[in-house]
């Protein structure tokens, strides 16, 4: 049976602990996602612009500008109106997540609950594509 491919889908990954985002990227590209990674904030929002991802997944704490800010500055771009921006993280402060809905997080995604697989297939769900 034939992988499905699903290369027009650009997926942006920023996340800064290396190994997690490894095992994270190749999982969606075995899977048949274009995927981006970026280990820092400016380097995330440079990436975005540039490369308009339909999808992208958003560590909150990360180095030289936080996760909230990279929201801030992502969701103010009307050129990344039609980017959907989930936070992906660990932390579960109820505060903290409900300031990432008011910045305009599309959703939250608790990486800790998630396995590479499972992270695939709820990137499925978000983008509408059938499995």
């Amino acid at each position: 049976m034939p992988i499905k491919t699903y290369k027009k889908y650009k997926i942006l990954l920023i996340e800064d602990e290396k190994d997690l985002a490894e095992i994270f990227a190749m999982k969606l590209e075995l899977d048949g996602f274009r995927v981006l990674v970026e280990a820092s904030g400016a380097a995330g929002i440079k990436t975005a612009k540039k490369e308009k991802p339909d999808l992208i997944l958003l560590d909150l704490v990360i180095p030289d500008v936080d996760g909230f800010m990279v929201l801030k500055e992502l969701k103010k771009d009307p050129q990344m109106k039609n980017c959907l921006i989930y936070a992906w993280s660990n932390i579960t402060y109820k505060k903290k997540l409900q300031a990432a809905a008011r910045l305009g997080a599309d959703g939250c995604i608790l990486k800790s609950d998630y396995t590479p697989t499972m992270l695939s297939a709820k990137v499925k769900e978000i983008l509408k594509v059938a499995n």
